[in-house]
């Protein structure tokens, strides 16, 4: 059957993507619409959730032209998206303001605020995470606090993706991969926690049903179907949220595997059997997909971000953006002739867990150019996701392959410096939009069409290509790796001075 038979949405950061798949789970098409994140103050990031639903008519469009399919060909349709942002809807289920996304910096006094009130350790045992300014619960409390009358109206609270299946379906629901990533979820009973909730004084009708990934909410409602040009009734499965879905996508399903995805941020993922944290709280454990499947989260906020912004500020001229960037850092020794990078655009998360942490170029001289920089930044985001991957190391995790994905590992070069920063065999594969696709997966055992997660990603998903590390590369990293290290620690005073002249 070649005509479109399943779709994943994936609603990303700065751009919704659709993918199409096969009966067989060939992919057919995939279809891009972006969108710009709002900062009308520093620290803030929002977007209006109209946006989100105009840019997947745009792509669902786009997707189903490109690959001639009637629209009555949609056997079931399953979403993922960014997490962690807050979408406040009235009682008509409209949005009061603008969504406020995982990248917004506001909820730093609220994050005090609930450890004031919850324990850290209760916190981080029942949410398998500390208290962080990107989650959910600091933006709604923030929201209580400076938006009182809004808070006020507010009747529902919903994250990113399940606005849009809302929109979709006119049904409320959550699940769990997304639930456990806002500081109110109960990892261990896959709920909203009402012990949570009453410590911070949030009634729990604020916050959606919460349904398995893999099961039907709803379908595609007359109206949606009018708006959207297919067919009403088309079954949507409760889906993933991005990190998740990813996983899927990517076919790390399983203990020992791991995946590190380039994307606006940085996750580095890893399957577990039974729930299990960090004590220093450095890294996140998260619900996975099936319901008997947790996963280990290193995140970085600013990875593929971080050369968008380089290339925004100094690149301008060139009109081959990101190849002509990737092509001059290519030329440049490993190390970039010590310069080194810290990708703190937008504080860090694993393993700082600070907010006020700030970039840096460290090592600069009259020798260094625009392509010395570029490779600081590729290395500096690699040294990121390596702080990550020590952190797991000492959880004795078994990792016995590591798989790459997101857009920036599309870029040879970005690869290979992974490979040798990490000192370990990087696995590509042959998936589209990780994100996207892991979403039509879980819409085809939704409904039956693969008999389980398993079978759908070995019917699509498979490994192109092995990047060994180069062993003189990596020691040259280790060292490079041990000065970056303590570059944090020299500068976290300095930062926190600092974040007070911001404004």
């Amino acid at each position: 059957m070649d005509a479109p038979f399943l779709a994943g949405i994936d609603l990303g950061t700065s751009s919704l993507k659709v993918v199409l798949l096969s009966a067989a789970g060939h992919v057919l098409s995939v279809a891009t619409a972006e969108y710009a994140i709002r900062a009308d103050a520093p620290g803030h990031a929002e977007q209006d959730p109209e946006t989100w639903w105009q840019a997947l008519r745009h792509a669902l469009a786009r997707a189903l032209a490109s690959c001639g399919g009637p629209t009555n060909t949609l056997a079931a349709i399953s979403l993922s998206g960014q997490m962690h942002g807050i979408v406040a809807l009235d009682r008509r289920g409209q949005p009061l303001r603008p969504a406020i996304l995982w990248a917004d910096q506001r909820g730093t006094a609220e994050c005090r605020q609930i450890e004031r009130l919850i324990d850290p350790a209760t916190l981080l045992a029942h949410t398998g995470s500390r208290a962080s300014v990107g989650f959910s619960a600091p933006k709604i409390l923030w929201l209580r606090q400076h938006e009182p009358e809004c808070f006020a109206a507010c009747t529902n609270m919903l994250l990113p993706k399940d606005y849009l299946r809302l929109r979709l379906t006119g049904v409320l629901a959550s699940e769990p991969t997304d639930a456990s990533a806002t500081l109110l979820f109960d990892l261990r009973c896959r709920d909203w926690s009402d012990m949570l909730l009453d410590r911070l004084d949030l009634a729990r009708t604020l916050f959606a049903p919460v349904y398995p990934s893999l099961a039907q909410v709803g379908a595609i409602s007359p109206a949606a179907a009018a708006d959207l040009g297919i067919a009403a009734g088309i079954p949507v499965i409760a889906g993933a949220g991005d990190t998740a879905a990813q996983a899927i996508g990517y076919g790390v399903q399983t203990t020992g595997s791991a995946l590190a995805t380039i994307s606006s941020g940085g996750q580095l993922f890893a399957p577990l059997n039974q729930p299990q944290t960090d004590p220093a709280g450095r890294i996140h454990t998260l619900c996975h997909v099936a319901p008997d499947r947790w996963y280990l989260l290193g995140a970085i906020q600013a990875a593929g971000l971080a050369l968008r912004w380089f290339r925004d500020q100094f690149a301008r001229d060139l009109a081959d953006g990101y190849d002509a960037l990737l092509q001059e850092a290519a030329a440049v020794p490993v190390g970039a002739g010590g310069l080194l990078f810290l990708p703190y655009l937008l504080g860090e998360r694993t393993p700082h867990m600070n907010n006020n942490a700030r970039a840096v170029f460290c090592g600069l001289t009259l020798r260094h150019d625009r392509a010395a920089a570029t490779r600081a930044v590729l290395e500096g985001v690699a040294f990121a996701f390596r702080d990550a991957l020590t952190v797991f190391r000492t959880l004795d995790l078994p990792l016995s392959e590591l798989r790459l994905g997101g857009g920036g590992s599309r870029s040879p070069l970005w690869s290979s410096i992974f490979a040798d920063v990490l000192g370990l065999p990087i696995a590509l594969t042959d998936a589209q939009e990780g994100a996207a696709l892991g979403a039509a997966l879980l819409a085809g055992v939704g409904i039956g069409h693969f008999p389980d997660l398993a079978a759908a990603t070995a019917a699509t998903v498979r490994v192109t290509h092995i990047i060994a590390p180069q062993p003189e590369h990596t020691a040259r990293y280790d060292e490079l790796y041990a000065i970056y290290q303590g570059l944090y620690g020299s500068l976290r005073e300095h930062f926190d001075a600092l974040a007070r002249f911001e404004g």
